[in-house]
């Protein structure tokens, strides 16, 4: 039950996270589809940006249970 409320916030956030994505990606709207090129485009350059990216949709992140960490990170 702990590990259900601990792990709560970062479900929320990431299912809320696919949501818009499903939504950015399933329209044509010139515009928008423009502002997500760039946007992928700019995080794509940014290597320190695409990381952070890279470890929270992984599931990583300070407030991963220890049993979930890889073997020698905190």
């Amino acid at each position: 039950r702990a590990y259900e409320r601990s792990r709560k916030g970062h479900n929320t956030a990431t299912q809320l996270a696919m949501d818009a994505f499903k939504h950015l990606f399933s329209n044509d709207v010139t515009a928008l589809s423009l502002l997500r090129n760039l946007g992928l485009g700019t995080v794509a350059r940014l290597g320190p940006l695409r990381h952070a990216f890279e470890k929270v949709a992984l599931g990583g992140g300070p407030d991963l249970p220890m049993l979930c960490r890889r073997p020698g990170s905190r």
